[in-house]
């Protein structure tokens, strides 16, 4: 199930939030007290992390770092950086989790040159 939040702004019609629908345990500790709460996530959902998200996932799209500190409205190339850095991250995270799932394979040595290109040849 999608549950789609619209609002409505000077008569045009915006999908705010899309299938941000489950609800989850808020735990808090106050006071050597453990409260616990159920809120929607939608509820959780701030500008900074809509910005980050929106950030991030244009950089796993393809966005040009260029073109995203245009958009985020970024005077310095390496404030939009540490974004490019949480998707670095994920992608080394996410390779090195597929090399160690691989089984082990022995394999003989293979025969012929390992480098399809020869040395000094132009």
């Amino acid at each position: 199930e999608v549950v789609r939040i619209i609002r409505v702004i000077d008569g045009d019609t915006y999908e705010v939030l899309a299938g941000v629908v489950a609800s989850m345990e808020l735990v808090e500790s106050v006071g050597g007290r453990v409260l616990k709460k159920q809120v929607e996530k939608w509820e959780l959902v701030t500008m900074h992390t809509a910005r980050h998200t929106f950030a991030t996932q244009s950089l796993l799209r393809g966005m040009p770092i260029e073109v995203l500190q245009k958009v985020l409205g970024h005077a310095k190339i390496q404030t939009t950086m540490l974004y490019a850095k949480v998707v670095e991250d994920l992608q080394h995270r996410t390779m090195r989790q597929v090399w160690e799932e691989l089984p082990v394979v022995e394999t003989e040595a293979v025969p012929g040159p390992v480098c399809a290109v020869v040395p000094g040849a132009a």
